[in-house]
């Protein structure tokens, strides 16, 4: 069975971009995209030419890292970690500063590290990410 078969969601892969021809998008990481290149604009656009217009999203950890997202041709940010996890033992926790953060994307913006279906966030936070599930 193939995850088609069963889900009919918008499924997006996390850095494999050979696999993005089974889905409809891709989410890339900092380290990982300055592997097509160090300058993001650059990087960004050799990975466009592989995805074309499917849905291309970059992790986020700060302002900094979201006003270069800014200047990006992306269609969301994912921007964490909200809370601590046991996946992400390096990642800085943000909490209500990265709320605040947020704030200065023009991009949709999806939380992500340690959220819970219980958590309530107002815009800009457009989207919950939740283990490897996305809630709106």
């Amino acid at each position: 069975m193939s995850i088609r078969e069963a889900y009919d969601g918008t499924l997006i892969v996390n850095d494999s971009i050979e696999l993005i021809e089974y889905a409809d998008g891709l989410h890339i990481g900092q380290d990982d995209i300055r592997a097509y290149s160090d300058d993001l604009a650059d990087a960004v656009k050799l990975i466009r030419r592989i995805v074309g217009n499917k849905i291309l999203g970059l992790s986020t950890h700060n302002k900094k890292e979201i006003l270069e997202a800014n200047t990006l041709n992306l269609d969301y940010i994912g921007l964490g970690a909200y809370r601590a996890t046991n996946t992400k033992s390096e990642a800085n926790v943000g909490g209500k500063v990265l709320i605040e953060a947020a704030k200065h994307s023009k991009h949709p913006v999806g939380i992500i590290g340690g959220v819970t279906l219980e958590d309530e966030f107002e815009e800009p936070i457009r989207y919950k990410v939740i283990g490897s599930g996305l809630y709106l």
